[in-house]
């Protein structure tokens, strides 16, 4: 299968890796004390990373390279919020691995435009899951208030496919 992109992942020594895109998480195994990660994928490498890196390890990374029409799947996520977030619905612009959840701010009912809801859906790499349309906020919902959450699915996007996201209200 080709890749529908037209830059990839590229393997480089960690000594040229400052100021790249990391494409893949890094774990740290300590016995026991820690597992976990230690960096998340879409980090963008600093000099103060690179003793960590070592010590976990590596000598070479997998880097993305974004062409100038690509932007990262956290940056698509951020302006997909942003399009979908009227009012009553917040989100922290913090993506993690192209996610965020968009929250409401209140009680309430929720009325969801299926219709816009369907269209980005039909986007393609996109994915928006919703709670129902006309669905109440009762008093023990869940602690976040969840009622959207928003993936862009892969490394990067195509930026054109985010632009032309525009909700109307």
């Amino acid at each position: 299968m080709a890749n529908k992109f037209k830059s990839s992942a590229t393997l480089i020594p960690i000594d040229q890796a400052v100021g790249t895109i990391l494409a893949h998480d890094i774990t740290e195994i300590r016995p026991g004390q820690f597992k976990g990660t230690a960096f998340k994928k879409g980090r963008v490498i600093t000099e103060e990373d690179l003793p960590h890196l070592r010590r976990v390890g590596k000598e070479h990374l997998f880097v993305l390279h974004l062409e100038p029409e690509e932007i990262h799947e956290d940056d698509a996520a951020i302006r997909l919020c942003a399009a979908l977030a009227g009012p009553g619905v917040v989100f922290e612009p913090n993506p993690s691995e192209g996610k965020i959840s968009l929250r409401a701010a209140h009680r309430g009912l929720l009325k969801v435009d299926v219709e816009a809801l369907m269209a980005i859906n039909l986007v393609p790499d996109i994915c928006c899951s919703s709670r129902h349309n006309n669905s109440v906020r009762p008093q023990y919902f869940d602690r976040i208030n969840r009622i959207n959450r928003i993936r862009t699915k892969g490394y990067k996007y195509p930026e054109n496919h985010v632009n032309p996201v525009k909700i109307t209200r």
